[in-house]
């Protein structure tokens, strides 16, 4: 799984990630993990077509250029991507 999509708000984040099946749409909650919508990825041609309808809704900047592999996704691993996206955001 990777993250593809990620933005910190007051108290935590909210965020796109990738798995095998889908996109998922999620943010953090008391800094848990908290999926809200998941897109099929069959609904889709590629990641550009995914990346480019949901940037109707959400900012360019919202997508890292280089998504992340991860293994878990709790509040440190959210913590380490959003410190080291700076020169990452796509413009």
């Amino acid at each position: 799984m990777r993250i593809i999509g990620l933005k910190a708000y007051q108290k935590g984040y909210t965020g796109f990630l990738e798995n095998e099946e889908a996109y998922v749409f999620f943010n953090t909650t008391k800094g848990k993990y908290r999926p809200v919508q998941a897109y099929p990825k069959s609904d889709f041609e590629s990641f550009h077509h995914f990346t480019t309808l949901m940037s109707k809704f959400v900012t360019s900047a919202f997508f890292l250029k280089t998504p992340v592999d991860i293994s878990a996704i709790d509040m440190g691993t959210l913590d380490r991507i959003h410190m080291n996206r700076s020169g990452d955001i796509q413009n």
